[in-house]
């Protein structure tokens, strides 16, 4: 069917964050690292000063997902503009031709 993939993804059937690979030891390591890092900060503080701590981790959280979004839309419209280069596309005029049409 002509337009496949469009209509995939007009109907929300592409999810490319499920398509993700499971993280390798090295990430695993990383996040064992960070993960006994608060739990020891956490041991150390009193209840507001974890308040204080759990809010810093959502805000940073809530930065990388943004950020994450962010670098998709920007790799998606590079994307876009390559094909758009590769295949020597020229965007429709604003100016109307001769004729009168756009």
């Amino acid at each position: 069917m002509k337009n496949e993939l469009l209509r995939r993804l007009y109907f929300g059937e592409i999810h490319p964050w499920e398509r993700t690979a499971p993280p390798d030891t090295d990430e695993q390591e990383l996040n064992q690292r960070i993960d006994k890092s608060i739990q020891m900060l956490r041991s150390f503080m009193r209840t507001e000063e974890v308040a204080t701590l759990e809010q810093l981790l959502g805000d940073i959280d809530s930065l990388k997902a943004e950020e994450t979004v962010q670098a998709f839309i920007d790799g998606y419209r590079l994307g876009a503009q390559l094909m758009l280069e590769t295949l020597d596309f020229k965007p429709l005029s604003s100016q109307p031709d001769d004729d009168g049409v756009l």
